[in-house]
């Protein structure tokens, strides 16, 4: 009788030191995508207030994303030297002073050096604690866990959102607030007891070698990249433009997030069903009449404009992982490990230039042409990969949809690298 009642306490212990550790380090992530999702929308709006031109706040927005491909590359080194606490602990405080800094000095260049700063520390960031859920996951309840992890992520950010009405975004208090965040990041992670996950591999696959295996999915990771940095660098620029107060530029980048969570589910699903080609072409149809509803929408209509925004947002966000898993279908199980890497430096590629080529497109036509230019990268994908649909067959095998984190394409690089290993020690013994 005493060991089958000492079976339940060992399971109970073992689950809630799980439950721990997990809330953690969702807590962690929790507040960084705050801390960005505030930090993302307010450099926009300040940049504007400041006198900053379109073409100049375009190239402040890519510039982040120039840190961000930059800090993909040299951090899986900096973990391997030193340790995922003590890299997560340095980020985040680097993060943590970026933000603050910005209102130490109002200089367009200084802020670009900032920006790529803060890309740099936070694709660091958030790769080591994807990398911590993934080990502490198992088979079992990764999906579990990493479906937690993006409604947590893409609710974090629509929250960052709301934060932008707490202060003026001309004063330095919204500054104070993300660098609070940033910084707060730290604590529920360091108190995480167990052992912290493996070195995180970098193999890479030549982008060539990806296009090649599959053109659609290249090209549409590389314009999602466009489209999603010109809407997160561009956006509040365009509403702060359109003379939207600050409470509405909050609520309108909310309801496009939130967009973006709800139809990730029913589009990956529809996905798994078809030749996903045929659902990253209807993305795109969305995303294009999406583009003319905003266009043609009156500005002080705000329960049109943020239907519409919503819309945007909702067949946006899921074409990067609808693309993703279409490369997918393309790879044997050990080409995943470096295309997912390669996969990673196109999206990064896109998204340095969308912001910087829209503000260019807003300078000459004024600010609605933001979505004149996501509606010309959403036709293009449209008809190549229509072209691509006529030409060559759909791939027998289908791997199952899955929305993607900001930093997935590394778990599953570190999952697919560990399974390997123990694969061949298992032959060997």
């Amino acid at each position: 009788m005493l060991q089958c009642s000492a079976t339940p306490n060992i399971l109970s212990t073992d689950m809630r030191e799980f439950a721990f550790n997990v809330s953690a380090l969702l807590v962690s992530i929790s507040l960084l995508l705050l801390g960005n999702g505030l930090a993302m929308t307010l450099l926009g709006v300040r940049a504007q207030m400041e006198g900053f031109s379109t073409v100049i706040t375009g190239f402040l927005m890519s510039a982040y994303f120039i840190g961000y491909i930059f800090g993909a590359l040299a951090v899986p080194k900096m973990v391997a030297a030193v340790g995922h606490v003590r890299v997560f602990a340095a980020l985040a405080s680097i993060t943590s002073v970026s933000a603050i800094m910005h209102v130490v000095w109002v200089d367009p260049f200084f802020w670009a050096a900032l920006r790529v700063l803060t890309g740099f520390c936070l694709v660091g960031l958030y790769m080591v604690t994807e990398s911590w859920l993934n080990e502490q996951s198992s088979n079992e309840n990764r999906g579990q866990v990493f479906s937690a992890y993006m409604i947590i992520n893409l609710g974090s950010v629509a929250m960052g959102q709301q934060l932008l009405q707490v202060a003026d975004p001309a004063g330095i208090g919204l500054f104070v607030i993300s660098t609070v965040l940033f910084s707060l990041a730290v604590v529920p992670l360091s108190l995480v007891p167990s052992r912290a996950p493996q070195p995180i591999p970098s193999a890479r696959m030549k982008i060539t070698q990806l296009f090649k295996n599959s053109p659609v999915g290249t090209i549409g990771i590389f314009c999602s990249g466009l489209v999603n940095g010109a809407f997160w660098g561009m956006a509040p620029v365009y509403l702060f433009q359109s003379s939207f107060t600050t409470g509405q530029i909050a609520n309108v980048m909310m309801f496009a997030v939130l967009g973006g969570m709800l139809m990730q589910w029913p589009l990956g699903r529809m996905s798994d069903k078809t030749d996903r080609r045929n659902i990253i072409m209807l993305a795109c149809v969305g995303l294009i009449c999406a583009s003319i509803l905003i266009a043609n929408t009156d500005v002080h209509s705000m329960v049109m404009f943020a239907i519409a925004i919503g819309l945007f947002g909702g067949f946006m966000m899921p074409i990067g992982a609808l693309c993703n898993a279409h490369i997918n279908d393309h790879l044997t199980q050990k080409d995943f490990v470096p295309a997912s890497g390669a996969m990673q430096m196109v999206g990064g590629i896109g998204s340095i230039i969308g912001p910087y080529a829209a503000s260019i497109f807003m300078q000459v036509g004024g600010q609605s042409m933001l979505f004149i230019f996501s509606m010309t990268v959403a036709s293009a994908l449209l008809l190549f990969t229509a072209f691509r649909r006529f030409v060559s067959e759909a791939p027998e095998h289908t791997s199952p949809f899955r929305a993607l984190p900001m930093a997935t394409h590394y778990i599953n690089r570190l999952q697919r690298v560990r399974s390997e290993k123990k694969s061949r020690k298992q032959k060997s013994a």
